[in-house]
């Protein structure tokens, strides 16, 4: 009897474990949306500069227990309640933004993406969500509604012609006063530093010389959510896009 009772005390901390790592991997990172599959039928996200110059993810988990989510815009899911089989369930939806977009493929595909995370009410929510590791490193999250409805997404940072660094630090994240940027392989390049809300709005931008430490104030910035774009001065394309938490 005791050996059974072990088992089952190994099985349930095991489930919660797996649920609160998948949890932790949701609120990690940034989300994009690359299709949905609604009735069995498929709609892929298009990817173009419209969607680029937005400059958000369409799905972010914040530790307040929220939801934002969005495609031409933004809206949210509060007060969360998350289950161990990776489930959410939220009974309060607000629209923050939306109506960003003027090109008909991202118009169209809003309309889909929405009616997956919306679906049929406005009262009562409930998503299955699960994260896996892809074979190149990335990680693939698949959310579920009640309808077995479907959207999928990657942690992917989209862009078109973007810079990437290879040795960025960017620390501390979150930060309160001031953020730190490290390039110590890029000492001799002009940089454009731009700070970005969630709702693709510039915030502040400095353009400097890079170093091994460059200090990047968050003076006047309320705490929330933001991107740091960062990218040579002659660059014509996006830069490299790291999310910065403001405390």
């Amino acid at each position: 009897m005791k050996k059974y009772i072990l088992i089952i005390m190994v099985l349930f901390v095991a489930t919660s474990f797996y649920a609160q790592t998948q949890q932790q991997v949701l609120a990690d990172h940034s989300w994009n949306v690359y299709k949905v599959e609604i009735d069995g039928q498929e709609y892929l996200a298009p990817i173009n500069q419209e969607r680029i110059e937005l400059n958000t993810a369409n799905l972010w988990y914040l530790v307040d227990n929220e939801i934002w989510f969005g495609f031409c815009g933004w809206s949210a899911f509060q007060g969360l309640t998350f289950t161990n089989d990776n489930q959410w369930e939220s009974t309060n939806w607000v629209s923050l933004a939306w109506d960003y977009c003027t090109l008909a493929e991202n118009i169209e595909f809003a309309g889909y993406y929405s009616a997956v995370m919306k679906y049929e009410t406005l009262t009562s929510f409930s998503f299955y969500f699960e994260i896996t590791d892809l074979s190149n490193g990335d990680k693939e999250l698949v959310v579920t509604n009640v309808n077995g409805d479907k959207a999928y997404f990657n942690n992917k940072t989209l862009a078109i012609n973007a810079y990437l660094f290879n040795d960025i630090k960017v620390y501390p994240n979150p930060a309160q006063t001031v953020v730190n940027i490290s390039l110590p392989n890029h000492t001799s390049q002009m940089l454009v530093i731009k700070l970005y809300d969630v709702l693709g709005k510039e915030i502040k931008k400095i353009t400097q010389t890079a170093a091994a430490d460059i200090r990047f104030p968050l003076d006047g910035i309320t705490a929330g959510v933001y991107f740091l774009e960062l990218k040579p001065k002659n660059h014509n394309g996006k830069g490299e896009i790291i999310k910065l938490i403001k405390q």
